[in-house]
């Protein structure tokens, strides 16, 4: 949805050629499958250099700076 959105507020009239061509959901699944391919890879790097912590307080931090840090990847680099 995020490149969905993208893409109607940078490039209106190519989302108006993909909707006419019936191409647009086609590569809206392709942008989201490779964006949670690229997620599931990110996580893991994340993990291997950042062991997850055990206490509660812990976690709740590391998993935020984890999903910062591929959200923020994940956008720049696939979406």
């Amino acid at each position: 949805m995020k490149w969905l959105d993208f893409m109607q507020g940078n490039h209106p009239k190519l989302v108006k050629r993909m909707i006419t061509d019936g191409t647009l959901v086609a590569v809206a699944r392709s942008v989201d499958d490779k964006a949670w391919e690229y997620r599931e890879l990110l996580d893991a790097q994340y993990a291997k250099q950042h062991p997850r912590p055990t206490s509660y307080e812990d976690v709740v931090k590391w998993e935020k700076t984890r999903m910062f840090y591929t959200d923020n990847e994940i956008m720049r680099d696939k979406v």
